[in-house]
């Protein structure tokens, strides 16, 4: 028989009990899942792709002198003093002297007769004993030729043979200057050459008289004088090699193969590989005698560890240069990406709550939290940003990361980077995600993306130029030092990189090598 059982208050609700438990975990769950729902948008893949660096071709500039004293002093070491001396004897220093005689009738002073030839006096012998001294060559000039100038003593004791010579006892002098012209040249093989053009000039012929007739003593002295003459031609070329421009410009084609560091942040260094050498010609002035040499090359600049040096070898023919005095230099300027994300932080406002009326969504509190910016694919920037979203109709806030690609931009005029193009980077099919993506297109609110996201890199800039010139001014050890100057600087590239913004600023200036006597 059936009986029913009356429950009251204190009767076990042990049948209704799992249901009771599956209802209240439900409640449970919903109070700390449903008041808040996630919803992002796929990252960009992420690209590590290093900058690529063009080399560019640069002349760097060695002006070489050295004073025409040292020239002058050179060739007064190599030519003694005493250029010869004289110990020499003739037979005939005055040949024999003859008069015409007339045997018959003269008849106004002409012989109507014959004319017979009588010798009056026998040929005087001599013997010549002495030497040819030379003073202080001296060398000015102006252009492209130097003057030479070399006055030259002669002294001599002339003592006559023979019954009439012995009666000829004489101490004579003479002088004579020797001038000439000196176009030097260097060859391809860097040996030093000189284009003479010398000339003899005497203040007085060195000669004695003897019974009214002058013996000039040509015969002994002009061989000599050619001698000399020779001497200062062989000498000359030699006298130029104080420039010691092989040498010396061995160590500068060596040293330029050597890295130098440009910036520590970004770690960037700059290298030349020398491949030719030219020179101007040599010129005279002020004194003394210089050229310009010329070093032509590749300039390369790396980003990161300093790179390996270049060993250039020997150093190749010279030729006549040709190429333009001019150094051009890539400077690299790097914009951090966490300096970028943190600035953009800032200007958002990250971690404040903002309220803004979004249409559809209508009033809403909005939350900026984390910026993370990295470069994707061509060269173009991902920028995430982290984002919360509450507002009146919905009770439940919506939290998620929308990433956003740009293009970065710069403005040469502000010297402030930027993007372009910003868009989401992925659909998504997500209802949270969209909101948050409504929120990101928000006109107002994607303005004030944009701008978070622009950076000034006007110190930045005036910092590279500075780096760069201390670059550019330093020792380089051996006795060479480099001085550099940059007349302007130009941007000729802009892109992202894996650490950061990146901007190549092409410097042009002129380079000149210092070295040591």
């Amino acid at each position: 028989m059936y009986r029913a059982t009356r429950m009251n208050s204190a009767t076990p609700l042990s049948w209704w009990s799992p249901f009771a438990a599956t209802r209240l975990l439900m409640v449970q769950v919903l109070l700390v899942t449903g008041c808040s729902r996630e919803g992002s948008t796929a990252a960009p893949p992420r690209d590590y792709s290093p900058v690529e660096i063009a080399e560019r071709q640069s002349t760097i500039v060695v002006p070489v002198s050295t004073s025409l004293a040292r020239v002058e002093e050179r060739l007064n070491q190599a030519i003694p003093s005493r250029l010869f001396s004289l110990d020499q004897s003739f037979d005939a220093c005055l040949p024999a002297q003859y008069t015409q005689l007339c045997i018959g009738v003269t008849s106004g002073g002409v012989c109507r007769g014959r004319s017979v030839k009588i010798q009056i006096t026998p040929p005087i012998g001599c013997q010549i004993a002495g030497h040819i001294d030379r003073e202080h060559i001296q060398l000015s000039g102006g252009g492209s030729v130097i003057n030479l100038s070399v006055p030259v003593s002669l002294t001599a004791d002339v003592r006559g043979k023979g019954p009439v010579g012995r009666l000829v006892a004489e101490d004579v002098t003479g002088s004579v200057t020797i001038t000439g012209s000196i176009i030097p040249t260097i060859d391809r093989t860097w040996a030093p050459r000189a284009e003479l053009s010398l000339d003899v000039e005497w203040r007085n012929r060195i000669g004695i008289d003897v019974l009214g007739q002058r013996i000039t003593l040509a015969r002994s002295v002009d061989p000599m004088i050619d001698k000399a003459l020779q001497r200062v031609a062989a000498e000359a070329p030699d006298a130029l090699r104080s420039l010691r421009l092989a040498q010396r410009m061995q160590r500068v084609w060596t040293q330029l193969g050597q890295p130098i560091r440009l910036s520590q942040e970004p770690s960037s260094w700059f290298r030349l590989t020398p491949a030719e050498v030219g020179y101007s010609g040599l010129h005279v002035s002020d004194g003394r005698a210089s050229t310009t040499i010329t070093i032509s090359g590749r300039t390369a600049t790396f980003l990161g560890g300093e790179p390996p040096a270049t060993d250039p070898g020997a150093l190749p023919p010279l030729a006549r240069s040709s190429a333009s005095p001019g150094f051009r230099l890539f400077l690299p300027i790097l914009a951090n990406y966490s300096v970028i994300s943190a600035a953009a932080e800032d200007a958002l406002r990250a971690g404040k709550a903002q309220v803004l009326d979004i249409p559809v969504l209508g009033k809403c509190t909005v939350t900026f939290g984390k910026v993370e910016i990295y470069q994707t694919r061509n060269r173009n920037l991902a920028i995430g940003i982290t984002l919360s979203l509450s507002n009146d109709r919905d009770w439940r806030d919506l939290r998620g990361t929308i990433w956003l690609t740009a293009r970065p931009t710069f403005d040469s005029k502000s010297r402030t980077l930027g993007v372009d193009r910003m868009r989401v980077s992925a659909d998504t099919n997500s209802p949270v995600a969209d909101q948050l993506v409504r929120v990101i297109n928000f006109p107002p609110l994607n303005e004030l993306i944009r701008s978070s996201l622009r950076y000034d890199l006007t110190s930045a800039w005036a910092q590279a130029l500075s780096q760069a010139t201390a670059a550019l001014n330093r020792d380089l050890g051996h006795g060479i030092r480099m001085r550099g100057t940059i007349e302007r600087a130009r941007l000729t590239e802009t892109s992202s990189a894996p650490r950061g913004y990146y901007l190549g600023l092409e410097a042009e200036g002129t380079v000149t090598i210092i070295l040591s006597d």
